[in-house]
């Protein structure tokens, strides 16, 4: 219990006691004056809410990390990591305490004129873009976009488009060698307005406030007012993931934060139990499986500092 109120104690201050509540859908103001907006803003003072947009967004956090939304999935960025969300696919940063400045270019298709993206020199940039609609995470261990993305934002207003030109170059560059990384496999969470954005708020409120212990679905199913056979169906249709899938991955994003921020000696055992997993050797398997190490080879390398994800 002890293990569980400290933790529960770090996730109220990354989330500063917020909710989801309704997927807030972003009106991005561009015009014949403005083809894309770039800008960066002292994220230590602002809260961001679960929000999507129709533009591609590129953003990342220099100073800190945390813990990242994107669509039904959930999983940890640090400082400098550079993420490419497609269009309409909902996404929040909740960073860790401490000062921290986002950057975020929020740009459309046809940025660069009709049909650039079509031209045959410009094929890859568009398969990266299209595979944004599942989130693409760049770690920073990889590939430094994020001094690229900076240089977008601080450019002379005719080297604005180049220079983001040659960040999406880049990117498609990183993912032809396989250092991208997907978000949420099943795609756009949602396929329309309203009813879907609605129904996965409520349904990450249910995860969040129930994944610690025996999680229903029946339960889960009676908060979408959904029959079992009808929730996971629409879970499935949605997301791409069962419901177990979702869950699961929420255990474990919160078990590593555990690992990364809670004191060495508590137990995986005890890390186990209070992310909600019954069986330590389940557990064990699942975390391997996810972040291609063991929960005690991750803790090793978060207190070397050489964790990323």
């Amino acid at each position: 219990m002890m293990l569980y109120c400290l933790f529960q104690g770090v996730i109220g201050i990354l989330r500063d006691n917020y909710r989801f509540m309704q997927i807030n859908i972003e009106q991005i103001n561009l015009n014949a004056q403005r083809s894309f907006k770039a800008y960066e803003y002292d994220f230590a003072s602002q809260d961001q809410t679960f929000h999507a947009h129709d533009e591609f967004e590129l953003a990342a956090v220099i100073g800190s990390g945390g813990l990242l939304y994107c669509g039904a999935e959930t999983t940890l960025f640090s400082s400098g990591d550079v993420f490419l969300f497609g269009r309409r696919l909902p996404h929040r940063f909740i960073r860790q305490p401490g000062e921290s400045t986002a950057r975020v270019i929020q740009f459309r298709m046809d940025a660069f004129g009709e049909g650039f993206f079509g031209l045959p020199e410009n094929l890859r940039v568009r398969s990266l873009l299209d595979r944004s609609a599942q989130g693409l995470a760049f770690p920073s261990a990889s590939i430094q976009a994020a001094g690229r993305l900076a240089a977008v934002i601080q450019a002379d207003t005719s080297r604005r488009l180049p220079e983001l030109l040659l960040l999406l170059a880049e990117l498609s560059d990183s993912t032809g060698r396989g250092e991208a990384l997907t978000l949420a496999p099943g795609g756009t969470v949602f396929r329309s307005r309203g009813v879907d954005e609605e129904r996965l708020s409520r349904l990450q409120d249910f995860i969040e406030s129930e994944y610690a212990g025996e999680i229903s679905l029946d339960g889960a199913a009676e908060v979408l007012a959904l029959t079992r056979t009808s929730f996971c169906r629409y879970v499935k249709r949605v997301t791409g993931r069962t419901f177990t899938e979702l869950v699961n991955d929420y255990r474990l994003t919160s078990a590593a934060m555990m690992l990364r921020d809670l004191d060495a000696g508590t137990s995986v055992a005890a890390v186990s139990g209070e992310a909600g997993f019954g069986s330590l050797s389940h557990f064990n398997a699942l975390f391997k499986d996810r972040f291609g190490q063991t929960p005690s080879e991750y803790r090793e390398e978060a207190a070397a500092g050489e964790v990323n994800k």
